[in-house]
């Protein structure tokens, strides 16, 4: 499937839990973290994981705990050990965030997950947005710079 994700650096490859979604959805999220490239890219989703949105917080620290929590608490995809697993991860620092999404991805990969997708609320309203788990699922196809606002 093509899917678009914006961003501020160059990306050879993604990370676990990279955002991807429609084009609006990808500028949306862009414009707000001062992208200047959007890529687009061939995603293969595998087995997904539906999940509410989590709001515009994704990518920091604490969405990734709180992807955590909802996938245990409500979505009970996860258990107490996992869920403290990637708390444990967490921290304040950019290191650390990618350590807990890192162990986020692999408790899901785990568990037989491919992919997290959700129904966006904010973003491009009502479509599809999606988590890899795993950079192997994205194979970029183009990146092209972003107009400069005026």
């Amino acid at each position: 499937m093509e899917l678009f994700h914006a961003s501020p650096a160059i990306i050879r490859q993604f990370r676990p839990l990279t955002h991807f979604g429609s084009r609006a959805a990808a500028l949306h999220r862009g414009q707000a973290k001062g992208a200047r490239h959007i890529y687009t890219v061939a995603f293969d989703p595998g087995k997904q994981l539906r999940i509410d949105d989590l709001s515009a917080e994704n990518g920091a620290v604490h969405s990734w705990l709180k992807l955590a929590d909802l996938l245990h608490y409500e979505a009970k995809a996860i258990t107490q050990e996992d869920r403290n697993a990637v708390f444990a991860a967490a921290g304040d620092d950019q290191t650390r965030s990618r350590r807990a999404a890192g162990t986020l991805a692999r408790i899901l990969s785990q568990a037989g997950w491919n992919s997290v997708v959700y129904r966006n609320q904010f973003e491009d309203v009502g479509s599809d947005s999606f988590l890899c788990l795993s950079s192997s699922q994205v194979r970029i196809v183009e990146v092209r710079p972003l107009p400069r606002p005026e």
